[in-house]
């Protein structure tokens, strides 16, 4: 058996080890070895660490294993008190924008040459929503909103009251106001903080 004194230096030898590999992989200079290492480290809990069986073994453990090799970025659905998009409408539906490209409509499909967007059908008791009405683009944190020659058209506004006739022109992207009107759908979009257990 071992001292305490012996296990307590062969502990803190293996904790060394184990941060000499995450520097060397935060400095992109890892070998397979230090890879291997440290993923066997960290599934372990940190039990003792073997060699590595072959060079053809560290390979399959990195093809197994290859989130070991990439950072954690937590999703906005796991931390509370993150902002987030939401689309209202007059007519009661909140909804949150969880894409950076939106299609909006009655029953939206994806445009000609979309390959990924979130669709988001609209609930309309007057019909003046088309099928696919709109396309919402966040960029550098702000929406551009473009017409898709939808037949009652967009209109923006940056106050409720605003009455002139601001229709946008068919498939011309634009920055979106406070309040978005698809055909005689009132809607804004608002950016909120996630409070915890929502």
């Amino acid at each position: 058996m071992y001292s305490p004194v012996a296990i307590a230096v062969l502990t803190a030898a293996l904790v060394l080890c184990a941060a000499a590999a995450a520097v060397m992989l935060s400095a992109g200079v890892a070998s397979g070895t230090t890879v291997w290492l440290l993923s066997r480290w960290r599934r372990g809990g940190g039990g003792a660490v073997t060699a590595p069986p072959s060079a053809e073994a560290t390979a399959t453990e990195m093809e197994v294993h290859p989130a070991w090799l990439e950072p954690y970025v937590p999703s906005r659905e796991t931390v509370p008190g993150a902002s987030v998009w939401k689309l209202e409408t007059a007519q009661g539906q909140r909804i949150e924008l969880t894409e950076t490209t939106v299609i909006i409509g009655r029953n939206p499909a994806l445009p000609e040459g979309v390959e990924r967007a979130q669709l988001v059908p609209l609930r309309d008791s007057d019909l003046s929503v088309s099928k696919t009405h709109a396309r919402l683009d966040l960029v550098d944190g702000t929406w551009v909103v473009t017409d898709l020659f939808s037949t009652n058209g967009v209109r923006l506004a940056a106050s409720e009251r605003f009455t002139g006739d601001n229709r946008l022109d068919a498939g011309v992207p634009s920055y979106a106001e406070a309040h978005v009107t698809f055909g005689e759908l009132a809607a804004r979009i608002r950016l909120e903080t996630r409070t915890p257990g929502e």
